[in-house]
């Protein structure tokens, strides 16, 4: 009876995701009521243990922040964001719902994707409602910013080009259509015009690109992926279009970029001055005495929620020590994925492979933004994390 209500939160969770993060929460908070049936496993996984340690480390902090209200609603958006979804993840049993989990939150997505592109050429968002904000300033946003959009895009880029390699998600049939799906995200991930992860995405498709041409001792891979990344851009730049703008206009000048530059300047000069701890949970961005530095109108990037790099945010914000402890979350996930995707099982071996690509992409794309701290990218990856990890230990304990 329980594992069914499990099974159907992580259904809710998969297909309300993409269109509203207030039901996913629902969900990981109602898993939340029954993470007994999970505790022993749980505390056998490493990644979990890193990311209970990080949330303890960052409460640790918030008596000493400057505004400890806020601080303290930071970490627990980090709850909520990470460990919450892995544990709803995590509790998911058995191949086959793991694979109707993935192949909800999979259908539910293109079908938004859909709608998004057509409101993007044809106005279509004239007809369910503007508030949807599917598209906007020329930019596909899918109802969030443009920039989780492109992650999110590109994570289910990856995950169609490993359910195409090696299987477990489809039938052999609907298999094929896999390539077809994998342009058809890349597509919507340029027209989001985020520029960090056009380069987030080149750097992982090529790295994937060169390790299979390593791997399999056939060049002719790197040479078709570079030739087909030419033939993108020349279809980009081929059309006069707000996108075609927005990437050749791009320069150090550009408001957008300054703003950014400044708002690391600041964080590098907060992270000389507190390099153990930080300031604290999201308290970073408020330092007015660094702020204060700027000269006129610089001072104004402090109305940015963050600093937009998630580095230097999280030193910022936790310090050396908080982000050892972000790098110990990593390592280890890197290593159970590892060992998830040399598992014989098909679906441990996609879902294994396709979070590898993205985590890397996050990481990359992330220097350049925060998607890692708020719901629009991290609780899919963490939720994802605890399925395949779940599905890989019930694998071993066979």
């Amino acid at each position: 009876m329980i594992e069914n209500i499990l099974a159907v939160l992580n259904y809710l969770f998969a297909a309300a995701m993409p269109v509203s993060h207030i039901v996913g929460y629902l969900a990981c908070g109602l898993a939340l009521v029954f993470v007994y049936r999970v505790k022993k496993e749980l505390l056998r996984e490493p990644v979990f243990l890193w990311m209970l340690a990080f949330v303890a480390y960052g409460l640790a902090l918030v008596p000493f922040s400057a505004d400890s209200g806020p601080s303290l609603g930071v970490m627990a958006g980090y709850f909520s964001h990470w460990v919450c979804p892995f544990i709803l993840g995590y509790s998911l049993l058995g191949r086959k719902k793991s694979k109707i989990s993935f192949l909800v939150y999979y259908a539910a997505f293109i079908i938004l994707l859909i709608l998004s592109v057509m409101t993007y050429y044809l106005h279509f968002a004239d007809l369910i409602g503007k508030e949807f904000h599917l598209v906007q300033d020329n930019l596909l946003k899918g109802g969030r910013s443009h920039i989780a959009l492109a992650g999110i895009c590109l994570m289910l880029s990856f995950f169609s080009l490993s359910a195409y390699l090696h299987g477990g998600l489809l039938e052999e049939s609907a298999r094929k259509a896999l390539p077809a799906a994998m342009f058809f995200f890349l597509y919507c991930m340029v027209l989001t015009g985020s520029r960090g992860y056009y380069i987030a995405g080149f750097v992982t498709y090529f790295g994937i690109a060169v390790y299979a041409a390593v791997k399999n001792r056939k060049f002719l891979i790197l040479t078709v992926f570079l030739l087909s990344f030419l033939v993108g851009v020349a279809a980009v730049f081929s059309f006069d279009t707000g996108l075609k703008r927005r990437i050749t206009s791009t320069n150090f000048a550009e408001q957008n970029i300054r703003e950014r530059i400044l708002l690391c300047k600041v964080a590098l000069w907060e992270i000389r001055d507190r390099p153990l701890f930080g300031f604290g949970p999201g308290q970073g961005i408020k330092q007015d005495k660094y702020f204060a530095r700027l000269y006129g109108e610089d001072r104004q990037v402090q109305r940015h929620p963050h600093i937009h790099s998630f580095f230097l945010n999280f030193l910022s914000d936790f310090g050396l020590v908080g982000f050892l402890i972000f790098g110990a979350i990593v390592v280890s996930l890197f290593r159970r994925l590892s060992s998830s995707a040399a598992s014989a099982d098909a679906i441990s071996k996609t879902l294994a492979y396709g979070l590898i690509w993205t985590l890397v992409c996050a990481l990359i794309g992330d220097l350049f933004d925060t998607l890692l701290t708020g719901p629009g990218f991290a609780m899919e990856i963490f939720w994802l994390a605890g399925i395949t990890l779940r599905q890989l230990r019930i694998e071993n304990e066979k």
